[in-house]
């Protein structure tokens, strides 16, 4: 009850507006996380970002994607508090396997699914740079970066996604 939640400290990110000084990561998330509540609590308001990633497993949660917890909370959420709006960030793994546009635009169309939603709010490419070493040491010579790209136009164009960003560049 002592949080103090001033209206100046409402931020934007790209078109998200209003969003909260809050957000909530889920790197950690095991299955004793009181997500429900957390997301329930004051210092939690409509606005609060939920960051996430399709490689984000909840601990102790046999191979259970944190994706898919976080969509089953906002389903109960959304039965109760309909009013209360979250917006979610997710991301995406450049790995090998992933070979261009198309398996990116599969990847956020799995992420919308595990999370129950139409479109992500802020979808990312996650560390940019981990399959570089890989791919001189390999021999690769093809940039898969542009489809990689290409990917996340496809997805936004699609309505799927509403932004477009990079997570842990460098």
């Amino acid at each position: 009850d002592n949080i103090y939640y001033n209206a100046n400290s409402i931020q934007r990110l790209g078109t998200l507006s209003p969003l909260s000084p809050i957000s909530i990561g889920t790197l950690n998330l095991n299955q004793q996380t009181p997500l429900y509540d957390m997301l329930m609590n004051k210092c939690c308001p409509s606005g609060t970002l939920i960051d996430t990633a399709e490689a984000y497993e909840v601990r102790d949660g046999n191979g259970l994607k944190a994706e898919s917890r976080i969509g089953d909370v906002l389903f109960d959420i959304r039965k109760t508090n309909p009013e209360k709006q979250f917006y979610i960030a997710s991301k995406f793994a450049p790995q090998l396997y992933r070979s261009g546009a198309k398996s990116v635009l599969n990847a956020c169309r799995e992420s919308c699914e595990r999370l129950g939603v139409d479109r992500i709010d802020l979808y990312q490419i996650h560390y940019p740079d981990t399959v570089a070493p890989i791919k001189v040491v390999k021999g690769i010579t093809h940039k898969k970066d542009e489809k990689y790209w290409d990917g996340l136009a496809n997805a936004y164009h699609e309505g799927l996604i509403s932004n477009v960003g990079v997570c842990n560049y460098g």
